[in-house]
């Protein structure tokens, strides 16, 4: 009898500690994170916003280590602003007295259908399934993201037009990018060491293995880049001290580019080692393409302005509505 009793108890106990877990993780899922106006933010919000970043991190960081953590909080700290953002632009939005008509959201929801998911309902009701959504709050979604571009196109209308000093003072600021890189131009020297391949059968690895060692032992010494060239490097520039014409950077591969065009002049770089041997390269000197005239840049200069106008604009909006908000971090 005792020991029936006993085992009633115990599966009581268990009992009563699964309902707790179930209603802890509940109360996670649905904690409050922030409020902002009045209206809240859940934990279950801010994950499932978060989600696509913190699987990469998950790829990322298997161990999910310090760095994982780090990582992890700041993608959790930028999204609640985003939230906080959006929950702000939503609260104007309503206190200007906007709306959303209701086949606005409809034709939004059904150029999504024919877009993402090539006109087959049945896709995308099983899409909202799988996120657990039902219409009516996936519909509640489409109006937020509506209102809240329609109120911030309606501020971006505010922003004062391009004028010529705008558009000079830019050009200035960017006129040395404002070129076709590909065709920079740079001279260099170089040394090559050839590693044992079908075309030289008879050098032994090790030998030049050792070759590339000593040069980068008399580089450290100081001693003179062309004269090692001339007597080590094995290609057709070693008698004039390893000295290459002018080459664009175009008629370079896409990483030896990046060591030549980003690095300081009379740099010396290497052994840059591939399987067909060692370089070692000193950069001698560089000419940049012609930038273009301001009229020829003037798209892409107008572009430019607009883009920081635009966001200059929406931060400065922003944080008048942060001022005037109430907003409580729960975090």
């Amino acid at each position: 009898m005792k020991t029936h009793k006993n085992t009633v108890l115990m599966s009581l106990l268990l009992s009563t500690v699964m309902c707790f877990q179930a209603a802890f993780a509940e109360f996670q899922i649905n904690r409050v994170v922030a409020i902002v106006n009045g209206k809240i933010i859940t934990q279950s919000e801010l994950e499932m916003i978060m989600l696509p970043q913190v699987r990469i991190l998950f790829q990322k960081y298997p161990n999910q280590g310090s760095q994982f953590q780090e990582e992890f909080k700041e993608i959790q700290k930028q999204t609640l602003e985003v939230l906080i953002e959006e929950k702000l632009i939503l609260d104007e939005f309503d206190n200007l007295g906007g709306q959303i008509p209701e086949i606005a959201i409809k034709n939004a929801i059904s150029d999504e259908i024919e877009d993402i998911y090539k006109g087959d309902e049945s896709q995308f009701y099983a899409k909202l399934k799988d996120s657990k959504l039902t219409l009516e709050s996936y519909e509640k979604i489409i109006y937020k993201r509506i209102a809240v571009q329609a109120l911030k196109s309606q501020q971006m209308n505010k922003i004062s037009p391009l004028t010529p000093d705008e558009l000079s003072a830019e050009y200035r600021l960017l006129k040395s990018e404002l070129r076709d890189v590909a065709e920079d131009q740079a001279q260099f020297d170089k040394i090559y060491i050839p590693k044992p391949n079908q075309y030289n059968p008879n050098l032994s690895a090790q030998a030049q293995q050792q070759k590339a060692q000593e040069v980068i032992d008399k580089l450290e010494q100081g001693e003179n880049f062309a004269s090692l060239a001339k007597e080590y490097s094995q290609d057709s520039y070693a008698s004039a001290g390893g000295k290459s014409p002018m080459v664009k950077r175009k008629d370079l591969s896409r990483e030896f580019g990046e060591l030549i065009f980003d690095n300081p002049l009379n740099t010396v770089i290497g052994p840059l080692e591939d399987k067909l041997g060692y370089t070692f390269i000193k950069i001698n000197e560089r000419k940049l393409a012609p930038p273009m005239s301001l009229n020829e840049a003037k798209p892409i200069l107008e572009k430019q302005i607009s883009i920081k106008k635009r966001n200059s604009f929406l931060q400065d909006w922003l944080k008048q509505l942060r001022e005037k908000a109430d907003i409580n971090i729960k975090l």
